[in-house]
């Protein structure tokens, strides 16, 4: 599968054959040019095709050289816990905007939470036993991104198999450190409900009847 889909490959279809792979993606000027897609996501998030550099193995990067030489680098840019950034921006609840400061692993925390176990020791397994604790910290990572988008303990319990009770006493002690966080979603909620204007408009509106 490396071969094919990142090297060389050949791909049969109704119309032939075409090689596949990021050989053949190498212009004549020697550079790779991939395509940024602003507006495919459902999510809205930035995706890339020919090839798809935000999916390419960490094995085959030392393949790739700056086009400047040695002198040049090559960067890999990610924001780090946006959605935590986001909710305390919107929040200002101080003590999360302190931890963001400290550079607290939120994912780590929320992983002491359910553990039962301090940040500093949760923080030292994950170093020392990756294979273990990595893959823990991976189902706390989801838990982050799903409950600032809303997702109640039931559902987060299904999506990442965690126990129902893990889950609750993960909500539980994050509202007691942040209780910002569950006041402006209550705000928001409340916003909405005052404001809203019952219509009879169809759901589905086509370009005609504008």
């Amino acid at each position: 599968k490396v071969l094919t889909t990142y090297l060389r490959g050949v791909k049969v279809t109704t119309k032939g054959t075409e090689e596949t792979g990021l050989i053949p993606l190498v212009q004549t000027d020697g550079l790779i040019h991939h395509t940024l897609n602003l507006v495919s996501t459902v999510t809205g998030r930035l995706s890339s095709k020919n090839p798809n550099s935000q999916n390419i193995p960490t094995s085959l990067k030392y393949l790739f050289r700056s086009r400047f030489g040695d002198g040049g680098k090559i960067l890999e840019i990610d924001y780090s816990q946006l959605e935590v950034c986001l909710q305390a921006y919107l929040s200002q609840a101080p003590q999360m905007i302190k931890d963001i400061e400290n550079g607290v692993d939120f994912h780590c925390k929320r992983l002491a939470y359910a553990e039962g176990k301090s940040y500093e020791e949760v923080v030292k397994l994950v170093e020392e036993q990756p294979e273990t604790w990595g893959a823990k910290r991976r189902a706390a990572k989801t838990v982050s991104f799903q409950k600032a988008y809303g997702a109640q303990p039931e559902s987060l319990a299904r999506t990442t198999g965690l126990p129902l009770k893990v889950i609750e006493q993960i909500f539980q002690q994050e509202d007691q450190e942040y209780p910002e966080i569950s006041q402006f979603v209550e705000d928001v909620v409340s916003q909405i409900e005052q404001s809203r204007v019952p219509t009879q408009a169809p759901l589905w509106i086509n370009d005609k009847d504008l």
